[in-house]
């Protein structure tokens, strides 16, 4: 899936039904309107709300530098992949571990 710049991939608050993978591009990341990093090839957006489905924890937003290409994954096939890929469940752990140590770095 491409994405225009400046659109978001994630609104904070809102319902998130989908798993990202960044292939290219970059995206910025906001908690209450206020940046707390960026999203680059190679990182995952959306994994907490896979977990609880609870609401997006931040808004994500493509930069103005041009588009995002993003590998998305639905809540069922993300439950399938953790069933079926060996290590992917303690990767997400560490992933949302991650997450949780930047976000409170902000706080």
């Amino acid at each position: 899936m491409t994405i225009s710049a400046g659109h978001h991939i994630t609104q904070q608050g809102h319902g998130v039904h989908h798993f990202y993978v960044v292939m290219d591009g970059s995206a910025k990341v906001t908690i209450d309107d206020e940046g707390v990093g960026q999203a680059d090839a190679g990182e995952v957006l959306g994994e907490i709300s896979m977990f609880d489905q609870g609401p997006a924890s931040a808004t994500v937003t493509v930069t103005a530098n041009g588009a995002m290409e993003l590998l998305v994954i639905d809540h069922r096939q993300f439950l399938d992949a953790l069933e079926t890929v060996p290590g992917l469940s303690i990767a997400m752990l560490y992933e949302m571990a991650n997450r949780v140590r930047e976000i409170g770095a902000h706080l």
